[in-house]
């Protein structure tokens, strides 16, 4: 769903973020915005914060050609995904006011339709009214989330889309009360 989101807006030149191994810029652009001087800081995310830094809709094309793809190993066990994905919440602060918009109220929508439905169905007036409402996110989801796998050379990961969804959304949640905790500004070695 993060690919589909920031390749959808770098597509429509509303780029918000970027995937470094993903990514090409040209040298003078890099420069002239003193690269990633300005996300020091941070040990993550210098890539996500650069794109969010200069990007607009003049400067940045997207290509979603398979044989563009560049590929990385994947977390194989849940402590090393949940690790990342810790991590990348660390970045997020760092966002501008805008990204930071978009991506929320992607998220408070998807919160604000799953918790609206489990009242609707304690009335038989309703409840068919909610079982129509989510038989059409379902099917609408499966179609964009199937197309966009296919394309993005990720098949399998289509039919799977609505469980992963209420997962994070049970999840995510969990990752930004951790981040309290979590010390990302620790290099090691």
């Amino acid at each position: 769903m993060i690919a589909v989101q920031y390749l959808s807006h770098a597509i429509k030149g509303k780029a918000y973020m970027g995937v470094g191994r993903n990514l090409a810029y040209k040298k003078d652009l890099f420069y002239r915005n003193k690269g990633f001087s300005s996300h020091y800081h941070i040990n993550s995310g210098d890539d996500d914060l650069f794109v969010n830094q200069v990007a607009n809709d003049t400067n940045v094309n997207a290509c979603i050609q398979q044989t563009a793809f560049t590929y990385s190993k994947a977390k194989t066990d849940f402590k090393g995904w949940k690790l990342q994905k810790a991590r990348h919440l660390t970045t997020s602060p760092f966002y501008s006011a805008g990204t930071k918009a978009k991506i929320g109220f992607n998220y408070f929508s998807q919160y604000l339709f799953w918790l609206s439905l489990p009242p609707l169905f304690f009335s038989l007036n309703t409840a068919i009214l909610a079982a129509g409402l989510l038989l059409l996110k379902v099917i609408f989801q499966w179609l964009v989330i199937r197309k966009a796998a296919i394309k993005l050379n990720e098949p399998d990961l289509w039919a799977m889309s609505f469980i992963y969804e209420l997962f994070l959304l049970f999840i995510y949640p969990i990752f930004h009360l951790a981040k309290a905790f979590y010390k990302p500004n620790t290099w090691t070695s």
